[in-house]
């Protein structure tokens, strides 16, 4: 997949939450779960504000898929429930902001996903990184 550098276009707190979902990815070696664990343990690092900022941050990238052109797109793959559709959209966010980019700007590229995810339920899930942010917190607060 093609993807262009969008980081110039971002201001600063945007540009670093995405990289904490790129770097989380990264040495996670792009196994969600692994990833999962390691977005926790970065956000586990930032203040309230800042978490509540990166809360924001995540819905508003959410909702910002929430388009006809994408909704059409993946539907040509997975029979989508609104509840996995939230989640598929979730997924494609923890990929980062690069493929955020790509799939936003060119919805068709979610046929890559479909060849590796076959049949009608198997749409990529990124429910297990909505509540991220919250566990963070709770483990934050466990340590002090």
């Amino acid at each position: 997949m093609i993807v262009r550098d969008c980081s110039a276009d971002m201001d600063d707190e945007t540009r670093d939450f995405w990289f904490i979902f790129q770097d989380a990815r990264r040495e996670s070696g792009d196994i969600d779960p692994v990833t999962r664990e390691i977005l926790v343990t970065k956000l586990a690092t930032l203040d309230n504000d800042q978490l509540a900022a990166f809360d924001d941050f995540f819905a508003e990238k959410i909702e910002a898929l929430n388009t006809s052109l994408v909704r059409d797109a993946a539907r040509q793959f997975w029979t989508l429930s609104d509840e996995s559709w939230l989640f598929l959209r979730a997924w494609i966010v923890s990929r980062g902001g690069e493929v955020f980019t790509a799939f936003r700007s060119n919805p068709e590229l979610l046929v890559s996903v479909a060849t590796d995810r076959p049949g009608p339920f198997d749409a990529p899930s990124g429910e297990s990184f909505m509540n991220c942010s919250h566990e963070a917190r709770l483990r934050r607060d466990r340590l002090r």
